[in-house]
């Protein structure tokens, strides 16, 4: 995972979207946990190189215990999503700084097969 915002230009210190680089896909990440009931749910977005949209998903989680749980399990879905376009190389992109770092600092970058992942952070707005 790099900790890095490759995946971002400020414009005006607000955070925007570009294009992974040329073959890749970019799947961008977020969760949201409600603390009172202890639910989390989950939005991805794929994206290729032209910023074309691929494929988008959101759904419940679930039961977590924490927003970076929350976070966790989103990533974990991207992975997911990251297998269907297993003949490209796959860019996951988040907002959780806490995720990002613990990942890094862990030296993560998965791989399988053909697959490629790096999780970078892209900070929320």
């Amino acid at each position: 995972m790099e900790n890095t915002q490759a995946g971002t230009s400020h414009s005006n210190g607000v955070p925007k979207w570009s294009v992974p680089k040329k073959g890749c896909i970019k799947i961008n990440t977020d969760a949201s946990f409600f603390k009172e009931t202890l639910r989390g749910f989950y939005g991805l977005i794929a994206r290729n190189d032209k910023g074309e949209v691929l494929e988008a998903r959101c759904g419940s989680l679930g039961f977590v215990e924490s927003a970076l749980h929350a976070e966790a399990l989103a990533a974990a879905k991207a992975i997911e999503m990251a297998r269907f376009f297993h003949q490209f190389q796959c860019v996951i992109e988040g907002d959780c700084m806490e995720l990002v770092s613990s990942i890094n600092n862990h030296g993560t970058k998965i791989k399988q097969g053909a697959i490629s992942i790096m999780l970078e952070n892209n900070p929320s707005p």
